[in-house]
Formats: structure tokens, sequence, C-alpha cells
């Protein structure tokens, strides 16, 4: 018997990404997506649930789910400053974990990054931290956080530092080694097959993923 897969996330960059490579797959009888607009994809196997981060409790029944993947993530400019982007990368994903853990899901997926650590002196990086922290105080049986490095790809939005980076960074890439090799730039789409083929293993555990782990799958 299939599993039902709860993707938050789906229109973003490894959501878009990871959405249609579930839909592909055969071990996913179910996909639901939780979206502020449609997505405009066909599939028997899809279910959008409209809903945001202040009506997720009103949309609860309908986010029963065996795994969640959550690929929600902003910057603090396309957010608008610090409380925006806390709204969405702890406040949203907090909520997220919580309503999936209660309607049943007993494996989750995190999307953070490189270097999150609570209390660190970058604002970014130090709410990505209580992101897993709190993730991991909801108590799933199965934890899988990964810690991508630049990400590479085509997004709605622009964001020139990454575009830069993006242009920078895979020429030296190959000279990241050792400690260095968990900051390499990876593909959105090389993370969305990442959390794939993790969230197919049978391991019940709480794992850290960094980037050249990534660039494996």
């Amino acid at each position: 018997m299939g599993k039902t897969a709860l993707v938050f996330g789906g229109t973003g960059l490894i959501g878009s990404a990871l959405v249609d490579l579930l839909l592909a797959d055969p071990i996913w009888d179910r996909v639901i997506c939780v979206t502020r607009r449609p997505m405009g994809l066909t599939s028997d196997k899809l279910t959008e649930v409209i809903a945001d981060a202040s009506s997720l409790d009103t949309v609860a029944d309908q986010l029963r789910a065996d795994t969640v993947f959550c690929c929600l993530g902003t910057t603090q400019k396309v957010a608008g400053g610090q409380a925006g982007f806390r709204a969405i990368d702890y406040d949203y994903v907090l909520a997220c974990a919580r309503v999936a853990r209660e309607q049943g899901a007993e494996t989750f997926l995190l999307v953070s990054s490189v270097g999150a650590k609570a209390g660190s002196p970058s604002y970014y990086l130090n709410v990505k931290g209580e992101a897993e922290a709190a993730v991991r105080a909801i108590g799933y049986p199965t934890l899988h956080i990964l810690r991508p490095a630049l990400l590479l790809g085509t997004r709605s939005e622009r964001r020139l530092r990454e575009e830069i980076g993006g242009v920078v960074l895979p020429v030296v890439a190959g000279l990241m080694v050792g400690p260095m090799a968990k900051y390499r730039p990876i593909k959105g789409t090389q993370v969305a097959r990442a959390m794939q083929a993790i969230a197919a293993t049978a391991a019940s555990w709480d794992h850290t993923y960094s980037s050249d782990a990534l660039l494996r799958y």
C-alpha cells in the first residue's frame, strides 16, 4: 500500500521540483500540497489545499499524511525585513510541523541551511537553527534536516546575491574539499531528489545532511 506525502512550500525552487518527483514516484499514492494559490498541475494523485499559516487549523483534517516535506524558506529582503522572514522560516515552519504531527505524520523532512545554529550572530542562521530545534522538540519519530549551501536554479523572484554566488561559486566548487565541502553550491532539483530518496528509506532516526551529502543522491 502506498503512502501519503504532505508538502509545504511546493511552489518554490525545491518544492516545485519535489512535487513533480513525488507525483511520478509509485510509492506515493497521494501528494497533498498546501499552497496559497493553485499550482496549475493535473494529477489524480495531487490534492491541493489552499491555506496559509493563519488558516492551517481550519484545514487540519485535510492534512493527514505519513511523511511531511517542508520546503518553506525566504530571505529578509523578499520578506520585507526580519519580522517577515521569521514569520515564514520559523513561525510557519513550526505551525506546519505541529499540525501535521497532530494529524498523525511520523516523518518530517526540513530544508534548513548550511551553518544553521541557534545563537548564531547571523540573524538568518539563528532563525534557521531555532526552527530546527523547535521542530525537533515536537517529537517526530523520524526527522531529516537538510542543510544545503547556496541553491542554484531559476526562481520566481530575483535574489541578486544568490545570482552572483551562482556564477562564482560553481567555478571554485571543486576546490571545496574536507571541511569546506559542506559549502558547495547545489541545484534545487538535486535537493529535491535527495528528499525523495531519503524519504524512501525505512530507517527511523534523527539525521542532518550537509550539501556534500545531498550531492551523493
